[in-house]
Order: structure tokens, then sequence, then C-alpha cells
């Protein structure tokens, strides 16, 4: 059975606003901020700031610089509302998803160019309007919490997304 994910973006570039307190912040320049200490959502001027394993400083929609949660095998199955203003999403962008059988409404990712930008478990893999980071799989069994491993774009690798199939 051939599984079809194409996603719907209009979220894209609008990062979850919702962020865990207090948050250190540093008015535009966070070049003095110390190295692994700033929590996901928080201010940031380089990866290096980030607490979280493997955490990125990446650019929200509000154009501020923050932290990402964790970039672990599983970051990219996390289910949000399909807005930006999901606390769940803390230093990602609430992507949303076309209707779809499993009825998720978007998940956390992040905006990339390259693998890199996805962390070392994580892929870039184009996604209509733009690239998106997902986490790769062979099967579904590589995927948890309602996701489902598919191809969702040309390049013939596996990431685990929604199936957009029989949603109706």
């Amino acid at each position: 059975m051939i599984r079809s994910s194409l996603l719907l973006l209009a979220a894209l570039g609008a990062a979850c606003s919702s962020q865990p307190a207090p948050i250190r912040t540093c008015d535009g320049d966070c070049s003095s901020a110390t190295p692994h200490t700033v929590p996901a959502g928080g201010a940031c001027g380089a990866d290096a700031d980030c607490a979280a394993e493997n955490a990125v400083c990446t650019t929200a929609g509000n154009g501020t610089r923050v932290c990402t949660a964790a970039l672990t095998g599983d970051c990219y199955m996390t289910e949000c509302d399909g807005t930006a203003n999901t606390a769940n999403c803390a230093g990602f962008t609430c992507v949303t998803l076309q209707s779809n059988v499993q009825k998720k409404k978007g998940m956390c990712s992040l905006v990339c160019s390259t693998d890199a930008t996805c962390g070392p478990r994580g892929i870039c893999v184009s996604a209509g309007a733009g690239n998106v980071c997902m986490t790769p799989c062979t099967t579904d069994a590589d995927c948890h919490n309602g996701f489902v491993c598919v191809a969702p774009d040309t390049s013939g690798r596996k990431a685990c997304l929604v199936d957009v199939g029989d949603a109706g």
C-alpha cells in the first residue's frame, strides 16, 4: 500500500510562542550567554548556548534567535495543534498538516536546508513550500505517537509522518 504524505505548511516560519518560565533574555545580544545553560525557547546567540541534548539556536518566526528542545530521535514526532501558540513546541515550529488518517493537526519541526540542521537523528525533507526536519524510519515500528513511516518527498528516504490516504 502506498501512502501519500504532503504537508500544508501554513504555519511554517512561526515558531511556537509558549515558553517555559523563567526564560533568560539578552535584549538581542546573546554573545555573553554561559554555554549550555539556555532552556528550550530561551534567547540564544549560538548552538553552544543551548542546554538540551543536540539543541540548536534557530531563528523563530518573529526573527529572534531561540534554543530548540532536545534534538533526539523522537523530537519530530511531537503533535501540536497546528497553530504557532503551542506549548509543547518550544523552540520549534508547529507545522500544519494536511487532513490525515491520524487526525493530527500539526507536528513540531524545524525549517532546514540540510540534514545537519536537524541534529544527529533527523533528516531534512522537502515538504510543499519548504524543507522541514523529520525522524527517519524504515518501517512503522520505528515511529510512535501515531505517526507512520512514509516517503514524504521524491528523495526515496522515509520519515515518520502522517498518512493522508483515505483521510476524508
